[in-house]
């Protein structure tokens, strides 16, 4: 993508026309240079800027010499499964030619100058007047218009998609036969996402044959990488990271089919030697048991591909609004800062949903608006604060032909040029007021593994405060008490409603509402995130999320930290358990009701007859039923 890496480009025909052409040269960006190709800051820099612009035609060049040099070098690899075109990538410039084409992208998109200027509620007479808003510290101005930076950062990822299909064709001349890949899976889950020029949803699909993602971990990022394409493609990580040897077989249960772990070194790196530390086989973190777990988790994971692969295919009942125009329009200071209020609850809803013995999965407002929605029984949005018009009408049609819709604050408040907007009075409620989590800015910085820098942001620990329930409620039944925590709106509701639970005061938390033959679950508050499980777990079973297999607590409750999936087709019915508590669980598997006293567990390959299993912390078993 840069035609050399921070370490090789000396060697490169870029490196050249970086010294003979000033056109080369990134324009009007002062943060982290994305691999493109090294900053001061960089791994394999701290020597000399050499920040590269790809609309300069002197680059371009440079880099199809580049490709076509060290074409016959990858080729000779028999062992090669797939050419990694460029990796944690970042992208932005503000030369004059991304300047003209912002222009022509801007005609393009608003017809007339007129209808821009509605948008961005400016005063322009033409095109040409207009300039791109400008960056300091790796973020727009103070007082920068947010219309005009959506439309400007929506333009940087829509040209840096092309860009990456551009380099694409010229490896094909080529090499027609390895499958290829491209992108920075980690900015679609930062607040930095707006000056990334990274969007994996085109990339994945303009771009990849296969699909890259690093991480370890929770299996948020992968999942959603995988909802965001539209065919099935394998998804490798050739950077895990693993922290924890529990995390190896739920990223390969999630459908991770390569994984090279990071890292296992025969000796400790020139640069960074503490790097060393990461490395099952030599960090001190690592004790014997662990390794030997690794080991185990590795033949188990060859030995039952077959199995481990068949959960991939299960059909996901439930979908997460994955919204870019949420992740694109954030106030400026946002744009460096780690997370952000949309993100905070995007993960929360994700991390309470998984452990409901069913897949959740993403949807984004692309796929709404082609009709993707009709497959998910239950659409959750949370925080969603800007949204499209013409993606609000999709859902509101998934709702009149039934859906099931769950609002979490503060979501469909206004556009996607930050104009408030009246999404919510078209479905009876009104919000009055809004308390937010302060946010606590500590304007220190810190550097991720990929050589960006984010600045350390501190949520406030909110008022956790008990819900009141009414006895004819949906969530009057059972032994936990819900828990308001977080964002917490005072709402008017005017259409027919039912209140399923009240703050202290009377106010409305959580109330039910029907629209055609759909229904709404609109929450006034955000909620612990164990209280998010149970409310979850209640909202499936009155949408029909269909679950035949269920793992529960010795007292029929299910259980928290515990992630299963159960998948009936060509090798049987299969079903896994993860304990991802500190503690070991028991637990009672039980299929439409009944609890099961016959399983098969191919990992110690035992067969039990007790209806109860003990799990051991941090555990994964996989079971044939």
């Amino acid at each position: 993508v840069g035609g050399g890496s921070r370490w090789t480009v000396d060697n490169s025909p870029v490196y050249e026309a970086f010294q003979k052409y000033p056109d080369t040269h990134r324009v009007g960006w002062d943060g982290w240079c994305g691999h493109l190709i090294r900053d001061l800051d960089s791994m394999g820099g701290k020597k000399e800027n050499t920040v590269i612009c790809l609309e300069s035609p002197h680059i371009r060049e440079a880099i199809e010499r580049y490709i076509e040099r060290e074409v016959h070098q990858w080729l000779k690899n028999p062992d090669l499964l797939y050419n990694i075109m460029a990796y944690e990538l970042q992208y932005i410039c503000y030369c004059e030619r991304s300047q003209q084409m912002f222009r022509a992208w801007l005609e393009k998109k608003h017809g007339s100058v007129e209808r821009l200027n509605e948008a961005w509620a400016t005063h322009y007479e033409n095109f040409k007047e207009i300039v791109a808003p400008p960056t300091k510290n790796a973020r727009p101005l103070p007082g920068t218009n947010r219309a005009q930076w959506y439309d400007w950062a929506s333009f940087n990822q829509d040209r840096f998609s092309d860009y990456l299909v551009w380099v694409k064709s010229v490896i094909r001349r080529f090499d027609t036969v390895t499958p290829l890949a491209a992108g920075g899976s980690f900015s679609m889950l930062y607040g930095g996402n707006g000056t990334s020029g990274i969007d994996e949803e085109q990339i994945i699909n303009r771009v990849d044959d296969v699909i890259i993602h690093e991480g370890s971990g929770s299996t948020l990022g992968m999942d959603l990488q995988m909802a965001l394409s539209e065919k099935p493609k394998p998804l490798c990580d050739p950077e895990m990271n693993l922290g924890e040897v529990r995390y190896l077989l739920p990223h390969m249960l999630h459908g991770k089919s390569v994984i090279q772990l990071w890292h296992w070194p025969d000796q400790p790196p020139n640069e960074y030697p503490h790097l060393i530390n990461d490395s099952p086989g030599h960090g001190w973190s690592f004790p014997l048991s662990d390794v030997a777990a690794l080991f185990r988790a590795v033949l188990d994971g060859r030995r039952l591909s077959k199995e481990i692969a068949a959960f991939s295919a299960a059909p996901a009942q439930v979908a997460i609004l994955y919204s870019r125009t949420s992740m694109l329009q954030v106030p400026p200071e946002m744009l460096t800062w780690h997370t952000t209020p949309y993100l905070r609850e995007l993960e929360n809803t994700y991390e309470a949903s998984r452990f409901l013995d069913t897949r959740p999965t993403f949807v984004t407002e692309k796929q709404i608006l082609e009709g993707k929605l009709s497959k998910f029984k239950v659409l959750l949005v949370p925080a969603v604060s800007h949204m499209r018009a013409e993606v609000v009408e999709s859902i509101d049609q998934y709702l009149e032909h039934g859906g099931t819709l769950v609002m979490l604050p503060s979501s469909f408040l206004s556009d996607e040029y930050n104009r408030p907007a009246d999404y919510l009075r078209r479905i009876g409620v009104q919000v009055r007021r809004i308390e937010q989590v302060t946010a606590d800015r500590t304007g220190e910085l810190e550097q991720a593994y990929d050589q960006s820098f984010h600045e350390r942001v501190i949520y406030r620990s909110p008022q956790v405060t008990g819900l009141v329930v009414p006895p004819t409620s949906l969530f009057a039944r059972g032994k936990h008490e819900l828990q308001a925590e977080g964002t917490r709106q005072e709402i008017s509701v005017s259409a027919a409603h039912e209140v399923l639970a009240a703050f202290p005061n009377d106010q409305p938390a959580l109330v039910s509402l029907t629209r055609g033959q759909g229904h709404i679950y609109y929450a006034a508050t955000s909620f612990s995130r164990r209280s998010l499980n149970l409310l979850l777990d209640r909202i499936f079973d009155a949408a029909g999320v269909s679950r035949p297999v269920r793992v529960r607590g010795e007292h029929g409750e299910s259980l928290w930290n515990v992630e299963a999936r159960f998948v009936s087709g060509g090798d049987g019915k299969l079903l896994y358990v993860v304990n991802f508590n500190q503690q070991p669980v028991q637990v009672r598997i039980e299929m439409n009701g009944q609890p099961i006293h016959n399983l098969y567990e191919l990992r110690s390959q035992t067969r039990l007859t007790e209806d109860r299993v003990d799990i051991a912390a941090g555990e994964t078993v996989i079971f044939k039923l």
